[in-house]
C-alpha cells in the first residue's frame, strides 16, 4: 500500500486539477487590507450554545471546530447584519466546512498564488512536504478561498460584537418585517417582540412572542430559518424527527413547516415553541454536589431512553412519505418515520446513499468506505482510492482483533449532541431538578450502540479545561482532560458510570475500550471527510492503530480478506490465529490493569458454546470420563473459559469445572498451565484452604477441544461476594471471623525464597491420575513482563528484594532514557525509605498470598450443625488510633505465636451469637500465587466492608483506595471487627496494612507492571510527590541538625 506521504502527494495533484479550474471560471476578488486576521467571540447566554470556548482576543485567531461526528447546528452566535469586510481566500470558508475555521493568514504574510485580475492565471498548490498534512491542508484552505470567495454563504465575525455575520444575509431591521408577514400568514397574528437569538452554520434563529390566549405569559416561540445554502437536511425532516420523538422526552412543539423558499422570508424554516428552563450548563458547574447529582440523574435518564428506542438498520432519520410535505400548523397525529443511509456532503448540496441493510458493523463500515469511495470517483473529487482502501482494511484488522461483537448488528437512536448545553432544566415544586427539554435533533442517527458510547466527559469536567487538542481542530469526546481530575470530579464521573454499567454491562467497554477504536474509524463512515480536521484524525488514527496492531505481530500493509457477514468472524486459519491472539492480548492487558475487574462482562472471540458444548462431551469421553449427563456454561474470566460438567454416580452426580485458557499456550508459554496446577497440588496439603482437587491435566492441544485445559472437582458453597451484603450484621461479622482466621492460618504458610510458585513436572504433561504433593513448589523469579521472568532471587531483606527487583525493570528500559530517569527516582525513594526505618528484620520471611483472594474467591456455605462463637462487638471498637511516624523505624519484632493463639479465641468482654454456623467451603483463583514478605500481603481487605460493585469507574481494583463514601455503622463494626482480630495476631498489622506498608506496596507495584500505560507514569509522578512531602516534612525535620 501507498505510503501517507505519496498518498497526501497525490491527494494534493487532484487538488491542483480541481483548483485550477475552478480558478478560471470563477477568479476571487482582491483581498482587502483590512480583513488580515479573523477574530471569533464566543457567547453562552442562550439555549443553543457551544463549548465555552475562553475569550478571544481582537488579535488573537480563534478556531472553531466539530465535536464528536458531526459539525454543530445553532451553537455559535450569530451577528445579522450586512456590513461585512471582505475575506481573504486563505481565511474563506469551504461549502464542505462551513462551520469550520483555521489558521487565518495575516495581512503580512503573502498568500501563495495571490488573486489577480487575470482570469487566465492558475492558483498554485503546494506540494506537501516531507509526509505530512501540512502541504495538503493549505490545499484544502486554498481550494476554500477560491470557491467561496463569490459565494453568499461565507461569514466573518465583528470581533468584539457577540454574534456572526453572513455575508449576503438581509439585515434584521429590514428582515424583521418579512418574518412579521410570516406570523400572520400562519394565522399568529402580530408578535409582540421579535428578537435575535444565538444561531449556527445551518440556522438563522429569531424568538417570537405573542399575546397570552389562555395563559398567563406570553406565548413564546422560536422559528429556526435555513442560511442561503443547502442545508445537511430539510425543515421536513427537521420536523418529522421533533414529532416523532416527542412521546420519549421534552422537545420543541413543531407548530409549522416549510421545506421550500416559495413563502415571504424567501426560506425554509421550521416554527417551533420556544421551551421553559435554564440552559444546564450554565448552572451544572456551580451546583452543590447533591444537586449535581440530580443532574446526573436526568441525564443518564435521557441515555437510557434512547438507547431503548431499537431500530432496524443503521442510517439518518429523515421524513417518512407520508408526512406532510409542508404544515402551516401543529401535526397531531402520529406518522412514522424513516431511515435512509448516512449523507453526502458535497459543494453546499446534500445527498443520501443508498438505504442500508442489516449487518454486522465490520460489513457495515466497509460497505459506507466503498460507497464513499465511489462517490468521490463519480464526482471528481479529492479523495484518493487508497484513503477508503486503507479505511475498508482497518474495519477488517479490527475485526481480525476482535474488537467487534454479535450485538453490534442492533442499532438504537443516537442523539450525537447529548450535552448539557443542549439540555434544559428547571426546579420542581418539591426543590428538585427537572428536564424541561432536550435541543438540538438536527441529524438524528440510529447506530450500533456502541458508537454511541463517547464518554460524556463535560458531566464531570467543564469543557473550559480541555486540552489544547480540544481547541485546534481534534474536537473529540475522546480525548480526556489537560488536568488531572479532582476528587470530587472523580467521584461525579464513577457515579454517572456505575448508572450506565447497571443500565449495560458492556458499558464500560464500550467506552474505554474496544469502543475508542470502533468511533474514531466510524468517524470516516458517519460524516465522511470534508475537513482539515479530518485529516489530522485519519492521520492519527493511522499512526495509532499501525502501531497498536503491528504490536500483535501483524503486518499492517496486507490487505486483508472480506469478512464474513454471517458471524462477524473471518474464517482464514491464519487470521483466526492472529484474532486469538489479538484477544489474548487486549485481555490480559486489561486484566493487569484492572485485576480485581469483575470478568463475566467481557466478550471474547471463541467458538459459541452450543457447538463448542459438543467437544467438551467429546473429551470427557476421549480421558475416561464418559459422557457427562449436563454440560453447563459458567462465567469464566480474562485468561479462562469456564464450563461445568455433572457425571452420574452410584449414589450421587460427580460435579466437575472444566478451565480452558481462552487463547490456547504457545509452546514456551505451557509452563503456566503447569504451574497453575502444581500449585494447587502443593496447597492441597493445607485442609483450611479448601483449594479444588485436580481430576486431569493436559498441556498439549492434541485433544478434541484443541487446547489445554484442567478438570478438577467443583467446591461446594456459593462465593462470599454473593448475598453477603443481604446477611444480618451479626452474621457479616461471623463470617468476617471465618476470613480473618483463614487470612491468619495463611500468614503461617512460609517459603524460603520471594517469587512466583512453580511446577517441576516435566513438559509436556497430560495426565488423567493427578497424586497429591507434599514437596515444597519451585519458586521462580518475579514476571517482568508477560513475557519475561526475573531470575529466581534467594532470601533477603525486603530492601534488598526491592532494590534487586527495580534494577531487574529498569535494565528493560535500557534504550528510554526518560524511563530510566523514573526507575532512578524510584531507587532513590528506597534509599530514603531504608534512611527512615521502615523495614524490619522480620521483612525477610517470606509468606504465601494470592494476590486476588477476595470475596469472589471465597466460597462459603451454611452449616446448622455448627454454632460457633462469634465475636460481636458491643460498641464501636477504638483500636484504629492515628499512627505516630515516629514509630515507624521501630524494628522491635514481638513473638507473634501466642498473639495468632489468641486471635482465634472469643475477645472478652464481647457477646456470643449462635444464631446458625457458616463454613468455609473453597478458595480459588490461585494462578500466579506468590511468596513475599507479609507486609507486601497487608493490603486492607476493603471487599468485607465495602461492596465492590459500589466502586466507581476510576477505581482501578487497587485496594489501597479507600471507599469513594463514608462507611455506613455496620461497615464500620465490619472493619474494626476485623482490624481487632487481626491486630491482635500480630501487633504490626495495623502499621503494615495503614501506614508504613502503604507506601512500601506503592513502591512494590512498580515492580510488577512496570511502564505499559499512562496511567502507569501518572502513578509514579504522584507517588513521587507524596513521597517527598511526606520524606521532607517528617523524616528531614526529625533528624538531628548535623546528623545523616
Amino acid at each position: 500500500m501507498s505510503s501517507i506521504k505519496s498518498l497526501l502527494r497525490k491527494v494534493a495533484s487532484k487538488f491542483k486539477f480541481k483548483v485550477a479550474k475552478s480558478m478560471q471560471k470563477n477568479p476571487p476578488p482582491s483581498m482587502s487590507d483590512d480583513a488580515s486576521t479573523l477574530d471569533v467571540t464566543m457567547v453562552n447566554d442562550s439555549t443553543n450554545i457551544d463549548h465555552g470556548f475562553p475569550p478571544t482576543s481582537q488579535s488573537t485567531p480563534a478556531i472553531v471546530d466539530s465535536d464528536s461526528f458531526d459539525g454543530r447546528d445553532n451553537k455559535t452566535a450569530l451577528d445579522d447584519t450586512s456590513k461585512s469586510p471582505s475575506l481573504s481566500p486563505s481565511d474563506r470558508i469551504s461549502p464542505n466546512n462551513s462551520e469550520h475555521i483555521k489558521n487565518p493568514v495575516p495581512s503580512d504574510i503573502s498568500f501563495l498564488g495571490a488573486p489577480s485580475n487575470n482570469p487566465d492565471e492558475i492558483m498554485e498548490i503546494p506540494e506537501p512536504s516531507e509526509g505530512t498534512l501540512e502541504g495538503l491542508q493549505q490545499c484544502i484552505q486554498s481550494n476554500a478561498g477560491s470557491q467561496s470567495s463569490s459565494s453568499d454563504r461565507s461569514h466573518v465575525s465583528k470581533g468584539t460584537g457577540s454574534t456572526w455575520e453572513y455575508e449576503g444575509q438581509e439585515p434584521f431591521a429590514t428582515y424583521t418585517p418579512k418574518v412579521i408577514k410570516l406570523c400572520h400568514d400562519l394565522g399568529l397574528g402580530e408578535p409582540l417582540k421579535v428578537d435575535r437569538m444565538s444561531g449556527g452554520s445551518y440556522n438563522r434563529v429569531i424568538s417570537l412572542s405573542f399575546p397570552a390566549k389562555n395563559a398567563i405569559n406570553d406565548e413564546e416561540y422560536v422559528l429556526r430559518i435555513c442560511r442561503g445554502f443547502v442545508a445537511d437536511e430539510s425543515a421536513r425532516d427537521q420536523a418529522a424527527v421533533l414529532h416523532h420523538v416527542a412521546p420519549l422526552m421534552p422537545v420543541p412543539k413543531v407548530l409549522a413547516f416549510d421545506p421550500t423558499s416559495d413563502n415571504v422570508i424567501e426560506h425554509s424554516y421550521v416554527l417551533q415553541e420556544k421551551l421553559r428552563g435554564k440552559n444546564a450548563g450554565e448552572v451544572y458547574y456551580d451546583l452543590p454536589e447533591n444537586e449535581k447529582i440530580e443532574v446526573i440523574d436526568l441525564v443518564a435518564d435521557i441515555i437510557t431512553k434512547l438507547n431503548a428506542v431499537k431500530t432496524d438498520r443503521p442510517g439518518q432519520f429523515v421524513a417518512s412519505p407520508s408526512f406532510p410535505p409542508i404544515s402551516n400548523g401543529p401535526i397531531t397525529t402520529p406518522i412514522d418515520i424513516d431511515i435512509t443511509g448516512y449523507r453526502f456532503e458535497d459543494d453546499g448540496t446534500s445527498t443520501n446513499m443508498p438505504t442500508f441493510e442489516k449487518q454486522s458493523l465490520a460489513s457495515h463500515l466497509i460497505s459506507v468506505f466503498e460507497t464513499r469511495k465511489q462517490y468521490d470517483v463519480d464526482k471528481g473529487w479529492f479523495h484518493t482510492d487508497e484513503l477508503w482502501d486503507q479505511l475498508s482494511n482497518m474495519a477488517k484488522q479490527m475485526q481480525t482483533a476482535g474488537l467487534f461483537s454479535k450485538g453490534d448488528t442492533d442499532c438504537v437512536m443516537w442523539h450525537w449532541d447529548i450535552a448539557f448545553r443542549n439540555i434544559l432544566i428547571e426546579k420542581n415544586t418539591l426543590g428538585k431538578w427537572k428536564v424541561t427539554g432536550v435541543l438540538d435533533w438536527d441529524k438524528l442517527r440510529s447506530v450500533p450502540l456502541v458508537l454511541t458510547r463517547a464518554p460524556a466527559v463535560w458531566i464531570w469536567c467543564n469543557e473550559d479545561d480541555r486540552s489544547s487538542r480540544w481547541f485546534q481542530g481534534l474536537c473529540d469526546k475522546e480525548i480526556t482532560p489537560s488536568r488531572a481530575l479532582t476528587l470530587k470530579e472523580l467521584l461525579l464521573k464513577g457515579y454517572f458510570e456505575q448508572i450506565m454499567q447497571r443500565a449495560d454491562p458492556n458499558y464500560m467497554a464500550d467506552t474505554y475500550g474496544r469502543g475508542v477504536w470502533i468511533r474514531r474509524l466510524a468517524h470516516f463512515a458517519v460524516r465522511g471527510i470534508s475537513a482539515v480536521e479530518d485529516f489530522d484524525k485519519y492521520e492519527n488514527l493511522v499512526r495509532d492503530w499501525n502501531e497498536y496492531y503491528k504490536s500483535f505481530g501483524f503486518d499492517t500493509d496486507t490487505n486483508m480478506e472480506a469478512v464474513d457477514d454471517e458471524d462477524g468472524s473471518d474464517t482464514d486459519e491464519d487470521e483466526t490465529d492472529i484474532a486469538k491472539k489479538c484477544s489474548s492480548q487486549t485481555s490480559r492487558n486489561s486484566n493487569r490493569s484492572n485485576q480485581s475487574s469483575a470478568s463475566s462482562t467481557y466478550e471474547f472471540n471463541q467458538e459459541p458454546f452450543d457447538t463448542y458444548k459438543l467437544k467438551v462431551t467429546q473429551l470427557c469421553q476421549d480421558i475416561g470420563f464418559g459422557p457427562p449427563s449436563n454440560v453447563e456454561y459458567m462465567v469464566g474470566g480474562s485468561y479462562n473459559r469456564v464450563i461445568g460438567l455433572t457425571f452420574p454416580g452410584k449414589s450421587e452426580d460427580r460435579q466437575f469445572i472444566l478451565r480452558i485458557p481462552r487463547s490456547p499456550f504457545e509452546d514456551y508459554e505451557l509452563y503456566k498451565i503447569r504451574d497453575q496446577a502444581a500449585t494447587l497440588l502443593f496447597l492441597k496439603q493445607f485442609d483450611f484452604l479448601c483449594v479444588p482437587t485436580i481430576a486431569a491435566i493436559d498441556t498439549t492441544t492434541d485433544n478434541a477441544i484443541e487446547s489445554q485445559f484442567v478438570l478438577q472437582e467443583t467446591i461446594t458453597g456459593k462465593p462470599l461476594s454473593e448475598g453477603f451484603s443481604t446477611l444480618l450484621l451479626a452474621e457479616k461479622l461471623e463470617l468476617t471471623t471465618l476470613v480473618t482466621q483463614l487470612l491468619i492460618k495463611m500468614e503461617d504458610i512460609t517459603i524460603e525464597k520471594p517469587g512466583v510458585l512453580a511446577g517441576a513436572q516435566p513438559l509436556p504433561w497430560v495426565s488423567t491420575s493427578i497424586h497429591q504433593s507434599n514437596s515444597p513448589p519451585v519458586i521462580s523469579g518475579f514476571h517482568i513482563d508477560p513475557i519475561h521472568v526475573a531470575s529466581p532471587l534467594g532470601k533477603q531483606g525486603l530492601a534488598s528484594l526491592l532494590f534487586n527487583m527495580l534494577n531487574d525493570q529498569k535494565k528493560t528500559y535500557g534504550t528510554c532514557e526518560n524511563v530510566v530517569l523514573l526507575w532512578n527516582q524510584l531507587l532513590d525513594v528506597l534509599k530514603q525509605m531504608e534512611k527512615a526505618g521502615f523495614f524490619k528484620d522480620s521483612d525477610s520471611t517470606n509468606i504465601l498470598w494470592n494476590w486476588d483472594l477476595c470475596a469472589r474467591h471465597i466460597f462459603v456455605e451454611k452449616d446448622d450443625s455448627l454454632t460457633p462463637a462469634v465475636p460481636c462487638s458491643t460498641s464501636t471498637l477504638d483500636i484504629t488510633q492515628p499512627l505516630n511516624p515516629d514509630h515507624v523505624g521501630d524494628n522491635s519484632t514481638e513473638s507473634e505465636t501466642n498473639n495468632k493463639a489468641e486471635a482465634s479465641q472469643t475477645p472478652d468482654g464481647q457477646t456470643q451469637v449462635t444464631s446458625g454456623g457458616w463454613k468455609i467451603t473453597g478458595t480459588i483463583d490461585w494462578d500466579d500465587a506468590i511468596s513475599v514478605p507479609c507486609v507486601i500481603t497487608r493490603v486492607p481487605r476493603t471487599w468485607l466492608w465495602f461492596d465492590d460493585n459500589e466502586r466507581t469507574e476510576f477505581w482501578d481494583g487497587e485496594r489501597e483506595t479507600p471507599p469513594e463514601r463514608a462507611l455506613t455503622e455496620d461497615e464500620l463494626a465490619i472493619k474494626n471487627h476485623f482490624d481487632q482480630i487481626m491486630q491482635q495476631a500480630d501487633p504490626n498489622y495495623m502499621n503494615d496494612t495503614y501506614f508504613r506498608g502503604v507506601w512500601i506496596r506503592r513502591l512494590f507495584k512498580f515492580t510488577q507492571t512496570g511502564f505499559c500505560y499512562s496511567a502507569d507514569f501518572e502513578r509514579c509522578d504522584k507517588f513521587v510527590k507524596d513521597w517527598k512531602n511526606y520524606f521532607d516534612s517528617h523524616v528531614l525535620m526529625m533528624q538531628e541538625p548535623g546528623s545523616e
